[in-house]
């Protein structure tokens, strides 16, 4: 029988060493997932009157459904976000103060107690010997001060911006994640089918769990679009060569916005 022993990364068994694997990444199923997830969701709705005839009145004007799903997924999260980020940036920034000052109290306290000394010898040092701590224990120690430095540059890289400014660009950012549905029927139908667009994003919102909706009333959805076709910072023209792109895509079976869209 192989004697076998572990250490660290590698693995030894008998004379032959193999190296376990990194974990895979599972970012992008898990944001297929959670397509998948709304998709359920949105296709339940479906089954109500209008979204049903909206959605049917679309794909007679020659849309494909992948496109249409996925462009609604795209405007239903980005509304969520729009929505739900200003309060969670609000906890966010209150919590990395908290973890801030602790960090630097820690660090006061961690000097105060490794300048402690006993005659000429600093007492850590001794009370380590004394006891007979293990060499990595005491590295780990000395080296702590520099680890609470590096988590406080860390903590620093993202210049939060106070919520009342994320607050402030809502409008626009959801104006932006919805034009590409308009541009998309747009282009393709040679019209703007505002009815039917405001009712599906409605249904889309809702199946992702929209609970506070920027409203979705035909003239409140055509007010957003405007804005945003007018607006010269917009990247109103980008958008329309990006939707030249999904119609070169248009038969392929990924989904331009996010991969796993299906046909209803």
């Amino acid at each position: 029988m192989l004697g076998r022993r572990s250490t660290g990364r590698t693995g030894q068994i008998g004379k032959k060493q193999t190296r376990i694997g990194q974990p895979k990444r599972v970012f992008g199923k898990s944001r297929q997932d959670e397509f998948g997830r709304w998709e359920r969701a949105f296709e339940a709705r479906l089954e109500l009157p209008d979204p049903k005839t909206a959605w049917l009145t679309i794909l007679q004007q020659d849309c494909d459904p992948r496109v249409v799903k996925s462009a609604l997924y795209y405007a239903a999260k980005h509304s969520f976000l729009a929505r739900e980020a200003p309060e969670a940036l609000a906890e966010y920034i209150a919590g990395k103060k908290r973890i801030l000052s602790h960090l630097s109290e820690l660090k006061n306290e961690l000097r105060a107690l490794t300048s402690l000394k006993c005659g000429t010898e600093y007492l850590t040092n001794e009370l380590w010997e004394f006891f007979g701590f293990r060499r990595q224990h005491v590295r780990f120690f000395k080296r702590f001060p520099a680890k609470i430095d590096r988590l406080e540059r860390v903590l620093a890289v993202p210049k939060v911006r106070p919520q009342r400014l994320y607050a402030k660009r809502t409008p626009k950012y959801i104006d932006s994640h919805e034009a590409p549905l308009h541009i998309y029927l747009e282009e393709t139908t040679g019209k703007l089918l505002m009815p039917q667009t405001a009712v599906l994003l409605e249904a889309a919102a809702d199946a992702y769990g929209l609970e506070y909706p920027p409203g979705y009333d035909v003239g409140t959805v055509a007010k957003r679009y405007k804005r945003f076709r007018e607006d010269p910072k917009s990247g109103y023209e980008l958008y329309r060569m990006l939707n030249q792109t999904i119609c070169v895509f248009k038969a392929s079976r990924d989904s331009p916005f996010v991969s796993g869209a299906q046909n209803h």
